[in-house]
C-alpha cells in the first residue's frame, strides 16, 4: 500500500484517497475490536452504519467519537436516523481532514419501517475537495422496492453535484440488483470495477457459503477509481471494505460547496 505523504506536498497530487465502508453492528463486540481493524486500513475518510450515540445497550458511548480519538482522526461527524434505546442510531464520518457543510436527507419510508438517511460532508484536501455521501438501506424482505426508491433517491439527489463524490453504505443487496442498477447509472462500483480478492462483506451463518457483496464504495465519473479490497474481520457482522480513488485538482473557475 501507498507511503506516507511527503509533507509539503498537495495530499491528493501524491496519492489515492483512502475511503472505508463498514457496518459496525453497533460495536457489539468491543469497541477497540472495531479500532483495530480501522486503525490497520490507514483510510483518510470512513463511513460506518449502525452507530450508536448514547444508548443504553452500548454504555452510554458516542461511539464515533471514541473511534475516532482511538483511530486517531481529528474531524469526525454523527448523522442521527432515529431515537433508539434512550440514545441515537445512524451513521458516521470520520476523517483526516475538514468535514465541511454537512447535511442529511432522510430516505423515502413507509409506515412501519425503520426510518434510514444519507449523509454528506465535504471533504477538504487542498488543494482540493470532494464530497461524501454515507447511507444504510433497508433490509426489508417483504418489501424490497422501497430499497430501490431509497438508491433513486440517493442517485437523484447527488448526480448534479458540482463535486466529485463518494458514496459509501450497507445497501443490502448483491450486485446487478435493481439498488444497485440505480446507483451504477450514475455512479462506478470501486470494487466491481477495479477489486482485488474475494469481494464478500456479509459472511452468512454458515463458513462453506461465500460471503455475500453488499456494501459498497460507488464513486462519480470525475474519480479515478486505484484499487479496492474486503478486510475480513470478526469484529462486526460485517467485514471492512477499503477502496482507493484519485480526487482530481480542483477546476479552473470557482466550485460551490453541496450544503
Amino acid at each position: 500500500m501507498p507511503g506516507p505523504l511527503d509533507s509539503d506536498a498537495p495530499p491528493a497530487a501524491k496519492r489515492p484517497v483512502r475511503v472505508v465502508s463498514w457496518n459496525l453492528h453497533n460495536c457489539r463486540r468491543g469497541l477497540e475490536r472495531i479500532a483495530r481493524p480501522l486503525r490497520a486500513a490507514d483510510a483518510d475518510v470512513v463511513g460506518l452504519q449502525e452507530v450508536d450515540r448514547g444508548t443504553r445497550r452500548s454504555g452510554n458511548t458516542d461511539q464515533a467519537a471514541k473511534l475516532a480519538e482511538a483511530c486517531g482522526y481529528p474531524y469526525f461527524r454523527f448523522f442521527r436516523a432515529i431515537g433508539r434505546d434512550r440514545g441515537e442510531y445512524g451513521v458516521a464520518l470520520l476523517s483526516r481532514w475538514p468535514l465541511l457543510a454537512p447535511r442529511v436527507g432522510m430516505l423515502p419510508n413507509r409506515r412501519g419501517f425503520e426510518q434510514r438517511i444519507v449523509a454528506t460532508a465535504v471533504v477538504e484536501i487542498p488543494p482540493t475537495r470532494f464530497a461524501v455521501s454515507v447511507t444504510h438501506l433497508t433490509n426489508s424482505r417483504s418489501y424490497p422496492r422501497l430499497r430501490r426508491e431509497q438508491a433513486a433517491f440517493i442517485a437523484a439527489q447527488l448526480r448534479h453535484s458540482p463535486l466529485p463524490q463518494v458514496v459509501v453504505g450497507d445497501f443490502n443487496e448483491p450486485p446487478g440488483g435493481p439498488t444497485w442498477r440505480e446507483l451504477a447509472s450514475v455512479f462506478s462500483d470501486v470494487f466491481g470495477a477495479v477489486g482485488q480478492g474475494a469481494g464478500g462483506t456479509f459472511p452468512l451463518v454458515f463458513p462453506f457459503l461465500p460471503a455475500l457483496r453488499i456494501d459498497y464504495v460507488f464513486a462519480s465519473p470525475d474519480l479515478a477509481l486505484a484499487g479496492a479490497r474486503v478486510i475480513q474481520t470478526s469484529a462486526s457482522d460485517h467485514h471492512l471494505l477499503l477502496a482507493e480513488v484519485w480526487v482530481p485538482p480542483p477546476r479552473a473557475h470557482r466550485v460551490e460547496m453541496v450544503g
